[in-house]
């Protein structure tokens, strides 16, 4: 079976407009994240103490407030 994909008008205005969002963002230079140790952040300090070494991926914190959101 082969699947043949068409380009659908709504669903290019449907992701135009969800990226519309998020006009005015800076874009992100580098990957410098962090994993957050969340909830187990205690029992994983007490059992490693490189808890702040760990890294990982993340989006990038929005710089865009809720009234820009909105």
């Amino acid at each position: 079976m082969k699947l043949i994909f068409k380009r659908q008008a709504y669903q290019t205005n449907a992701v135009a407009s969800v990226v519309d969002c998020f006009a005015g963002q800076p874009l992100g230079q580098g990957l410098s994240y962090r994993i957050d140790p969340g909830k187990a952040a205690a029992s994983v300090q007490a059992r490693h103490q490189a808890v702040d070494e760990m890294e990982g991926f993340k989006n990038a914190e929005l710089a865009l407030s809720d009234h820009e959101l909105l």
